[in-house]
C-alpha cells in the first residue's frame, strides 16, 4: 500500500491532509470530502486514469482531398 510514492502521489497526500485539518478547523464537510478523497486517492494509489477513463478513443477519418482519392487520417 505504501510502495512506489512519488511526487504527484506525495503531493495529493499532502494537500488531502491540509484540506482535512482546515475542514476540521472550519466546520466544512465538502473541503473534508474533497480531503479526505485526496488522501486516500494518495494512499491505495488509485485515480481516473487507473482504470483507462482518461483516454480518448483514436479513429480513423477519411477526408475529401482535390483529387479523386481521399486521404486516411489517424488521429494519435
Amino acid at each position: 500500500m505504501t510502495r512506489r510514492w512519488n511526487f504527484i502521489r506525495i503531493l495529493r497526500f499532502v494537500i488531502g491532509t491540509a484540506g482535512v485539518i482546515f475542514a476540521i478547523r472550519n466546520h466544512d464537510m465538502l473541503l473534508g470530502f474533497a480531503g479526505g478523497l485526496l488522501v486516500l486517492m494518495a494512499v491505495f494509489d488509485f485515480g481516473c486514469c487507473a482504470v483507462g477513463a482518461c483516454s480518448v478513443p483514436t479513429r480513423n477519418v477519411k477526408m475529401k482531398t482535390n483529387g479523386k482519392e481521399s486521404e486516411n487520417i489517424s488521429n494519435e
